[in-house]
């Protein structure tokens, strides 16, 4: 009995059965780990995308209302009296005159016949492509129909080129200065029938020195 219960006590404390080896257990991060980590860093990357695309955008709208209707210039000389007076600063409408055909009535600034050299010109437009005006005993009519702007039918001392009848082309505009007696405009071979290509914009704010707000 003595010598079992030996053998059992040995074969309880003896050496470790051969071929049993210690296993090391390396936990592979497969592509869901990598995807979930891809998750989480998307929304950031997101959110600095959108911002790039409304800096973007801000910056384009802004340049688009400065380049249709924040050009500024100078009014030169008293034709436009008393509507606008000499350095009067307006803004153009650009898509006034560059979409849109302008309307009689409005006021335009156009470069004389298309030179760039030329100083822009503020008128007004009397007639429209395809009229015919002219100026008889001190008064205008467009189509034979006498034209009327209230305060801006003063006698006309001097018809010009209108005392005969003037018939306007496809892209032909009469142009006068509210100041009828002291305007250089269509009347005159030096300004003639304007275009709309060398229109810059419809006239449609003062900023700066006889008055400020809108302009009619």
């Amino acid at each position: 009995m003595a010598i079992g219960n030996q053998n059992r006590r040995i074969g309880v404390v003896g050496p470790p059965v051969q071929g049993r080896k210690s296993r090391r257990v390396r936990i592979k991060r497969g592509p869901n780990v990598r995807r979930r980590r891809q998750k989480l860093s998307l929304p950031g990357f997101h959110r600095k995308v959108l911002l790039v695309i409304e800096i973007l955008f801000v910056v384009a709208l802004a340049f688009f209302l400065v380049e249709s209707f924040g050009i500024r210039i100078e009014m030169i000389g008293e034709s436009m009296e008393t509507t606008l007076s000499d350095g009067d600063m307006v803004l153009l409408n650009r898509p006034g005159t560059k979409v849109f055909s302008p309307k009689a009535g409005s006021l335009v600034a156009f470069i004389p016949g298309g030179s760039e050299d030329a100083s822009p010109s503020i008128k007004r437009i009397i007639a429209l492509p395809h009229d015919k005006v002219h100026i008889e005993n001190g008064a205008i009519y467009v189509n034979d129909v006498l034209y009327g702007d209230g305060a801006l039918s003063d006698y006309i001392d001097e018809a010009g080129l209108a005392a005969n009848e003037i018939e306007l082309g496809r892209d032909e505009y009469f142009v006068m200065g509210d100041n009828r007696n002291n305007s250089q405009d269509s009347r005159y071979e030096s300004i003639g029938n304007i275009h709309r290509a060398d229109m810059l914009g419809t006239v449609w704010f003062r900023t700066s020195g006889s008055g400020f707000g809108f302009v009619q």
